[in-house]
């Protein structure tokens, strides 16, 4: 049994510290009884069980009490106050009812209003898009705290679709605001930011790599078949997406590129996204936030080794304001180096300009402190012919 540890305080069933209680429920063919509830107060184990079974759902709660019961029932005291998990019954006094979570003030969508949901995101509707899901974050986060359903039977969820679509734009729009924290003080009406940031943890995870029903296929399986190029490329930089999972046929993404892929030039997207499920690498330029120093370009980075910009809480804080990349690492430090120290002279395009007429690298780095070394990293880029991305404040994303 998973019950809590000695330096947890539990009187009466209440809860006497801030301890947070994971439940994890496991349907009854897949759960073996003699370990009694799944009940942990380390979110990693937590999780890696939920993992492991796809059927698992996953919550968590001020009180030990509450994620017993989640964890037997897949609810919570279900039965008038009394806590009921196959192994003991009690009743429970006044002060001990359910009161560990906020509900939430949203009511979860009609099927038929998710049916529009799922077309709007196939179809391309942006607008759409965004502005049903920040009406109500029940289009994107179920009752159980986990991914909503668009489609029943293969149980897609909102990036599945997204993913299957090729819709890189739209797949960027869900996983950025299921990590906005404000997102997730909406959906509950709780203003806690760490209960915020605990819960879009869990949900980023949820939604990078669940599987579909029937394939057992994540959004990443669905990217690279299809061959969504810029939903790979979306999809992988986040670290915490697993390039490893296999789907029924035990397949992982990186064997099934471009599969299902239609239209002209497929061998160039699937060598593109063989690269993007390798261990790519970025090279970035860092600034200060507060602009106390030039801009700088990095060492290289990958996902799942990002770089550490502030180890010095006195010195300025620096931040990532453009990329170039996927490379591999050998090409990313010679992007790098080339520029650090590029050419004299660039081509650059410019209504104004002829298209043989160069400019100074050097001056255009003086000339334009703001994104001057921007521009040069993006005219590089292009001879690289690899992917680059700025950070643009109004839009509050990398474009």
């Amino acid at each position: 049994m998973h019950s809590p540890t000695n330096n947890s305080v539990i009187s009466n069933g209440i809860n006497c510290s801030n301890t947070i209680y994971y439940g994890v429920y496991v349907p009854i063919d897949a759960k073996d009884y003699s370990e009694g509830p799944y009940v942990f107060q380390d979110k990693v184990e937590a999780l890696k069980l939920a993992k492991r079974n796809k059927k698992a759902r996953f919550k968590a709660f001020q009180f030990y009490h509450e994620a017993a019961e989640f964890a037997m029932n897949g609810s919570e005291c279900p039965n008038n106050n009394h806590t009921i998990t196959g192994l003991f019954t009690s009743k429970l006094s006044e002060t001990t009812q359910t009161i560990g979570e906020k509900s939430s003030p949203f009511k979860g969508p009609k099927p038929q209003e998710l049916v529009e949901l799922r077309k709007a995101i196939e179809s391309g509707n942006y607008k759409f898009v965004k502005e049903t899901i920040w009406q109500n974050p029940r289009y994107l986060v179920s009752n159980g705290d986990t991914p909503s359903i668009l489609q029943e039977g293969p149980r897609y969820n909102a990036l599945h679709v997204a993913a299957k679509s090729k819709n890189a734009e739209i797949a960027e729009l869900i996983l950025s605001t299921i990590s906005n924290t404000e997102f997730i003080k909406l959906l509950y009406g709780d203003d806690n930011q760490q209960n915020a940031e605990d819960r879009t943890a869990v949900l980023l995870d949820l939604y990078l790599n669940t599987p579909n029903k029937g394939l057992n296929e994540t959004p990443l399986h669905f990217a690279a078949k299809h061959g969504a190029a810029e939903v790979v490329e979306l999809l992988v930089s986040y670290p915490q997406c697993d390039k490893s999972t296999r789907n029924k046929f035990h397949k992982s993404a990186a064997e099934i590129i471009c599969e299902r892929a239609d239209g002209n030039n497929i061998q160039a997207v699937k060598n593109k996204i063989q690269l993007l499920l390798q261990d790519s690498y970025y090279v970035p330029v860092l600034r200060a936030e507060d602009n106390s120093l030039p801009p700088t370009v990095g060492e290289p980075f990958s996902p799942t080794t990002p770089p550490v910009l502030n180890k010095d809480p006195l010195s300025p804080r620096l931040e990532i304001h453009a990329y170039a990349g996927p490379m591999d690492k050998k090409e990313a430090q010679e992007f790098r180096r080339v520029w650090k120290t590029p050419p004299r002279t660039l081509n650059f395009n410019s209504p104004s300009r002829k298209p043989n007429e160069n400019v100074s690298v050097t001056s255009l780095r003086y000339k334009d402190p703001d994104k001057g070394l921007e521009r040069i990293g993006k005219r590089l880029a292009k001879d690289y012919d690899v992917s680059w991305k700025e950070y643009w404040s109004f839009l509050g994303k990398f474009s």
